[in-house]
């Protein structure tokens, strides 16, 4: 194996690959917007590149030739116009309007439209910077809580992972810097093994992204990315802090960078961080064995040299967490009572101790890739990847149980996964440009203790072309790709060893279109087919799933998932109201998916719900909106609504566990002193509708009630020559409400959390 995984990077250093594509522009137009005169012979520039251009007659101008990646905008001297700066991550063409308000040859202020033309007509979203600070500490799941179209399947309050327009776990694929996070991920109480705290820019695109990412992209995709490598040389970095009063959860973290003075083009960086947290408390208990300890480390180099780039990268990700204690009942009748309780039946204190039930996990996530530019046209990139995710879940023992040390897992499940990625970019002319990619991994696993999914191995290998297209008003994409998923498992049945192989193959294709009006207005529509194979749990889970306090139990029999997707987005942005509208629909011909038994099971571990994996003809199809209005330079109305509607076609029945309707509404107020000091303010209500859309014989419980919930924070921020400085504090529910989350596996059991204050610290230094 190692031979082979060397001479495939060797091979890669020799043929055509994949590197940045430098062939993106920045458009625009500079305008007074106090007299609303166009303004001619401003100087437009990239901050420390030679790309430069001026305004024309018509206040026109156009940045050509640019690289994707992190850039700051920058406008020298105009006449009674001083320089101005403004930050981007430009991942494709971008049309902007700036706005100057001028009088008498001095700078009163200076407004910026920024509007950016996403080329792969997909939906994407972004956490901000202001977002990412405030939710800062918080999972990465409840961080992207803040996107619409986006929520969290939790278990508790300490596992919770991203769900996309219902869909989750193996249809959404996590990128984490650039590799795809390979991690147990079917498992609905198995989190991503991510620190949030590392990443700078957390990228969502919803919809079918089979076509670049691979048949696990059905439902979507999340980029976490590390922050852009420091220009200036010498070092720089950031740490920040946090204290939360419900658990008294204390996080911190450091990360420091070094550009080498005395070698050009050499980087290093490095980044550790740390969690604690207790019991958690709803508003008139605490909830036992609910505790957690996180230790997270990394380190990362880069060299530039000419067209050329090197980087290589190595994470540990490590934590324990605490599983609720009440969510293990001994017996049926005491089970069913629990999910009828209004509270659970044992109550705790407050304690940072913690024992079984609980889960252990360990990531180790290597990458070493290479960039380069071979001329104006032709780009590559190759890229290795290794990961180890090793899981250990330990149960409370009882007298019929095999492991008595509570020191042994009860189950583990140890994941090896290899890949190795290639793409070549080309650019055909000033319009065209195309991308041909080849993806493959290797993956095997390996089990021990009680039972839930075998032994296997895993080979994929797919290939895909794109075709971009770019003018002034249009834009488009289209292109296909092939997989081959091959999955061997080995399994006892009547004490002998069966190794019973699947093969899956299949097409996936999308094309797209985006049409700009104007400066302001952009619609987008797409339509795609995809295809996932089946996941090992799908297939062959048949027992206790620890985490999930639940029975799961799979169907050999279970064929590929096929749908079809079709996507159509608005997205308007001026100087005072910004809206983006996404309408979206999948039909499923074959929905893998995991339905509620509607039995209680007992079994030598306690009593436990039970579930069964099927496959059904199914629809989702829902909106996510979002609407920003500025008052006034300082004051902003915010408002967000998600739903989506899952039918299971097949029996023309409701789905369990799709994500009820939500509605966020809050109005924030900022304001900027002369010396570069902002104090900023914000207040909330978030509206979580109950889910009506049920069958009333198809889970263990109804739906909970309706619920809102108010929230705040405060944060002021100020620098010390270039280094910044900011505060903050968050308060989460903050009327002390006691409701249950219908998408919360535990909600059958206990409330969810109650009010929390969070006092928030950051420094970035250079």
């Amino acid at each position: 194996m190692k031979k082979l995984i060397l001479t495939t990077i060797m091979i890669g250093w020799f043929i055509f690959l994949y590197g940045q594509d430098c062939s993106l522009k920045i458009s625009g137009l500079v305008i007074d917007d106090h007299t609303g005169e166009i303004l001619v012979g401003a100087k437009v520039a990239l901050k420390n590149s030679f790309v430069k251009a001026v305004s024309d007659s018509s206040g026109q101008f156009m940045l050509d030739g640019l690289c994707p990646g992190q850039t700051q905008l920058v406008c020298l001297h105009h006449v009674g116009c001083e320089l101005f700066k403004m930050d981007f991550n430009l991942i494709s063409d971008t049309s902007i309007v700036i706005r100057t308000e001028t009088h008498f040859l001095e700078l009163d202020e200076f407004k910026i439209e920024f509007f950016v033309l996403d080329k792969n007509v997909l939906s994407t979203a972004k956490l901000s910077e202001d977002e990412r600070f405030n939710r800062s500490g918080n999972t990465l799941g409840k961080q992207l809580e803040a996107i619409p179209g986006v929520s969290t399947l939790s278990t508790g309050n300490s596992i919770s992972k991203p769900v996309i327009h219902g869909l989750h776990s193996n249809r959404v694929i996590l990128l984490n810097n650039e590799i795809r996070q390979e991690g147990q991920q079917w498992g609905s109480e198995h989190a991503p093994e991510v620190d949030p705290f590392l990443s700078s820019d957390i990228t969502v695109i919803k919809g079918v992204s089979s076509l670049r990412y691979g048949p696990e992209a059905i439902g979507g995709v999340i980029s976490v990315s590390p922050p852009e490598w420091e220009k200036k040389k010498g070092w720089s970095g950031n740490a920040f802090g946090s204290f939360s009063s419900n658990g008294r959860q204390v996080a911190s973290g450091i990360l420091l960078e070094n550009h080498l003075k005395k070698i050009n083009g050499l980087f290093f960086r490095g980044h550790v961080s740390a969690k604690k947290a207790g019991n958690i408390a709803p508003p008139n208990y605490f909830l036992g064995n609910t505790g957690l300890e996180e230790l997270n480390f990394s380190l990362a180099s880069k060299y530039e040299r000419g067209k050329h780039e090197w980087e290589a990268f190595y994470s540990r990700f490590l934590t324990e967490l605490g599983i609720f204690s009440g969510a293990h009942i001994g017996n049926l009748s005491d089970l069913q009572a629990a999910i009828n309780s209004f509270e659970p039946a044992v109550k705790s204190d407050f304690a940072y101790r913690f024992s079984s039930p609980k889960q252990e996990i360990k990531h180790d996530l290597f990458k070493l890739s290479w960039n380069t530019s071979w001329n104006k046209i032709l780009s590559s990139k190759l890229s290795y990847g290794y990961q180890q995710n090793d899981r250990k879940e330990f149960d409370i023992p009882s007298i019929y149980s095999s492991v008595q040390d509570s020191t042994s897992p009860d189950f583990r499940l140890q994941l090896y996964t290899h890949t190795v990625d290639l793409e070549v970019t080309s650019i055909l002319g000033k319009k065209v440009k195309s991308t041909f990619g080849v993806q493959s991994l290797r993956q095997g696993n390996v089990r021990a203790g009680r039972y839930l999914v075998p032994n296997f191995y895993k080979n994929q290998i797919g290939a895909f072309a794109l075709v971009n297209y770019f003018s002034k008003k249009w834009s488009g994409e289209g292109g296909l790709r092939y997989d081959v998923v091959q999955l061997k498992t080995f399994l006892y049945e009547n004490n002998l060893l069966i190794k019973p192989e699947h093969l899956y193959h299949d097409f996936s294709s999308s094309i797209g279109l985006s049409r700009t009006f104007g400066h302001h207005l952009v619609l987008k529509s797409s339509v795609g087919y995809a295809w996932r194979p089946p996941s090992i749990s799908e297939l062959y889970s048949d027992g206790l799933h620890h985490g999930a306090a639940a029975i799961e139990r799979g169907d050999r029999t279970i064929g590929e998932e096929k749908s079809i997707q079709g996507n159509l987005s608005g997205i308007y942005k001026s100087r005072k109201l910004n809206a983006q509208v996404d309408l979206y629909h999948l039909h499923f011909m074959n929905f893998i998916y995991l339905k509620p038994k509607n039995e209680l099971e007992l079994t030598i571990k306690g009593a436990f719900p039970s579930f069964q994996y099927e496959d059904l003809a199914a629809r989702f199809s829902g909106i996510d909106f979002s609407l920003n209005y500025s008052f006034t330079e300082s004051w902003v109305f915010n408002t967000k609504y998600s739903l989506v509607r899952a039918i299971n076609t097949t029996e023309n029945k409701f789905l369990v566990g799709i994500p009820n309707d939500s509605w966020k509404n809050g109005i924030s107020f900022s304001y900027t002193f002369r010396n570069e000091r902002i104090i900023q303010a914000e207040i909330d209500a978030d509206y979580a509708f109950k889910q009506y859309r049920f069958e009333m014989d198809a889970d263990y419980s109804v739906p909970p009630s309706d619920y809102v919930l108010l929230n705040g924070n405060v944060n002021y921020q100020f620098k010390v020559k270039e280094n910044k400085f900011r505060i903050g504090v968050v308060i989460e529910n903050a009327l002390n409400k006691e409701y249950r989350n219908y998408m919360n596996r535990f909600r059958y059991y206990a409330a969810e959390m109650g009010r929390n204050v969070s006092l928030k610290i950051s420094y970035e230094f250079i």
